[in-house]
């Protein structure tokens, strides 16, 4: 069994992958630099799965790079390789208007979102999506970089400014409708192969004083959760369907409970699994991650 892991900068994700791939299932692990590799050098390893670990938040400091992964994936793909996530699943992953089009397509419940551009009528725009506050972040990136809430038009105009601004991200910025959280925490909910294998839930924080807490995301400070009861019927629907939507073999997604229902926040089909998982939930997720997928495409 041969496995690339396509990555950009080397985190601990990328290195857990590794050594499981080859301690537990001795597997044969090449590890390719989307900066510097090509689709020569790939077919000459002839892989027997392609793990796609460049992360959305790459877009945060090198943007040119997810528009060569996409690029690089769409050849592999006509090449006949099997890859995870897939460039369709990629797109949603790269692009959160994007992933909004493929959810809103199947009636899935998610924030409204609009691209930005000097074009659109921002009165008009905001009326669309309920009011104010509204929701001002990069269309590509994660981990919370440059997401805003905004309670004016001139608050529109400062948080865009500030995107545009930032000299490694010239890709779209998006206004997303704002969700009340009923609750103060959301769910995180993970899904291998159309089914829920884990969930736990995260705090809600807020991004100034006095602020109801709005916003889960372990970057900026939320906490993990394990909540002993069972995940919500309406949940487990919810993740599957949205999963499906955006064809992804595995995802982890971002899921609020408002006063109209639950709402997908985000998908993450390229989470960042840092080492405290283990000892929080009490198993090693990168492993059983591993398991699954090698178990599902039948690799062993």
């Amino acid at each position: 069994m041969k496995i690339i892991i396509l990555h950009h900068d080397l985190e601990w994700t990328e290195q857990e992958i590794e050594k499981i791939i080859q301690n537990k299932f001795n597997g044969e692990v090449h590890k390719f630099d989307i900066r510097n590799t090509s689709i020569e050098e790939i077919k000459k390893t002839n892989p027997t799965l392609i793990l796609n670990r460049v992360y959305a938040s790459v877009a945060n400091r090198d943007f040119e790079s997810l528009k060569k992964n996409l690029n690089l994936l769409k050849e592999l793909e006509k090449q006949g390789f099997l890859i995870i996530n897939s460039l369709e699943t990629s797109k949603s992953d790269y692009s959160k208007n994007y992933a909004f089009q493929q959810m809103q397509k199947n009636q899935i419940s998610t924030p409204k979102t609009i691209v930005f551009s000097k074009k659109l009528d921002i009165s008009q725009t905001i009326k669309e999506l309920g009011g104010f506050p509204v929701i001002i972040k990069r269309d590509s990136g994660g981990r919370g970089k440059d997401l805003q809430k905004c309670e004016s038009i001139e608050e529109i105009f400062q948080a865009v400014n500030q995107i545009k601004n930032s000299p490694e991200y010239y890709g779209e910025i998006i206004i997303q409708e704002f969700i009340v959280p009923k609750t103060d925490y959301d769910y995180r909910v993970w899904v291998i192969g159309g089914n829920i294998i884990f969930h736990h839930t995260r705090n809600l924080i807020s991004q100034k004083e006095n602020e109801k807490p709005w916003l889960a995301s372990r970057s900026l400070g939320s906490n993990i959760q394990i909540k002993k009861q069972e995940l919500p019927q309406e949940i487990i629907e919810l993740a599957k369907k949205a999963s499906k939507s955006i064809k992804a073999d595995f995802n982890v997604l971002d899921i609020m409970e408002s006063e109209k229902g639950f709402v997908v926040i985000e998908n993450n089909p390229t989470p960042n699994l840092r080492p405290e998982y283990q000892e929080i939930i009490g198993f090693d997720p990168v492993e059983f991650l591993i398991e699954q997928i090698i178990k599902n495409n039948n690799l062993n």
